[in-house]
């Protein structure tokens, strides 16, 4: 069966290889006199990485592999239904790889989770080490709750552990826990890391985040509990929360 590997090589590596190379190639007293590697690439690697005609033919030399008549020839002389990237690229032919198409019901896991944004944060935000030892304990338990109650769902049994409660997202919410007064806050925080269980476990985090503060930062208690009772109607709707009209005298309240 034909197959392709993909293998991710940086630029540094190459270089690596080719010095290491020249090095093996050069007289043992001239040698000397180069700079070595800290942690020298093991020579197949390094043969292989700087190959220029062919991969796979290069692969075969390496181990040996069989059959003797083609395998050390390049991906059209071969026959290959497959051609590697430097074969492609020397005779022009472009093979896009189709994977196969998933069943509807299959939930996909992101391709990776977004870092937390980096920014400097206020002298307001700052917190103890003791208290950020705390926090995240009670991150911990609601992370352990939220991966217990979906983990044996068919929808989320593909998903790591991490991505029920990513280490970014504790992380983010750490360094911001004194400064959040209302769910929009919260959502507007965590919206660039793409939680998946964000609309699900949003109040349940946010609430979680008001006990820390009262208890933790008592000096915000009075703040909190202002910027709390005007938290938008919009936001509620988001997190499927009951609806709470404000009731103001004189005027008439309007249902859509």
């Amino acid at each position: 069966m034909a197959s392709r590997g993909i293998v991710l090589i940086q630029p540094r590596q190459i270089t690596q290889a080719r010095e290491q190379l020249s090095l093996t190639d050069q007289p043992e007293m001239q040698r000397k006199t180069k700079k070595k590697p800290s942690k020298p690439m093991e020579p197949a690697k390094a043969r292989l990485i700087t190959e220029t005609v062919c991969l796979i033919a290069a692969l075969n030399r390496e181990y040996g592999n069989p059959p003797a008549e083609t395998a050390y020839l390049d991906c059209v002389a071969a026959k290959r239904r497959l051609l590697c990237s430097l074969c492609a690229q020397r005779y022009g032919r472009n093979q896009p790889v189709v994977s196969p198409s998933y069943p509807p019901e299959v939930v996909l896991p992101p391709p990776f989770l977004l870092p937390a944004p980096k920014s400097k944060a206020k002298s307001s935000d700052k917190i103890s080490k003791e208290d950020r030892v705390l926090i995240t304990s009670r991150l911990q338990d609601l992370a352990i709750r939220i991966w217990r109650e979906n983990h044996v769902k068919d929808e989320y049994r593909h998903l790591p552990r991490s991505a029920y409660f990513p280490p970014s997202l504790s992380k983010l919410v750490i360094s911001r826990i004194r400064s959040l007064g209302s769910v929009a806050d919260l959502l507007s925080l965590i919206g660039p890391l793409s939680w998946r269980f964000a609309f699900q476990y949003g109040s349940d985090l946010y609430s979680l985040i008001a006990q820390i503060q009262v208890s933790q930062f008592p000096a915000r208690k009075k703040a909190h509990g202002k910027r709390r009772r005007v938290e938008s109607d919009e936001t509620r709707w988001m997190l499927n929360l009951p609806r709470r009209v404000a009731r103001f005298p004189n005027v008439k309240h309007l249902r859509m």
